[in-house]
């Protein structure tokens, strides 16, 4: 599912400072170049555990990654944990609305 915020999409800020200021966040980087940072988030009530991806992209292509631009989060079923054969479950509106407020923290402090 793609999340619907503008706040952090095409934000281009150093590489150095998004690595650092996700990590601290509970995000963890793929080994992507460039980096797809991941955060789990767990359902409390159904005990499911979803995926909020923030993608990340050159600012300038076929240069080195000094900068980074952020691309549309977005936030799915985590299946590696999901054994069920049936149909996936819709994302509950807590869980997309702890996702927001987490891309809009992040938003905030890089704005900062």
């Amino acid at each position: 599912m793609q999340l619907k915020t503008k706040t952090l999409t095409g934000m281009v800020r150093p590489y150095h400072l998004i690595d650092r200021m996700l990590k601290s966040q509970g995000f963890r980087r793929s080994h992507n170049q460039p980096p797809v940072y991941k955060m789990k988030i767990k359902d409390a009530g159904s005990g499911l555990v979803y995926r909020l991806k923030i993608p990340t992209s050159s600012p300038r292509p076929h240069s080195d990654l000094k900068y980074l631009r952020f691309e549309p989060p977005s936030l799915e079923l985590d299946k590696t944990l999901f054994k069920s054969n049936s149909s996936l479950p819709v994302i509950p509106d807590t869980i997309v609305s702890a996702a927001n407020e987490k891309i809009e923290e992040v938003a905030s402090y890089l704005r900062s």
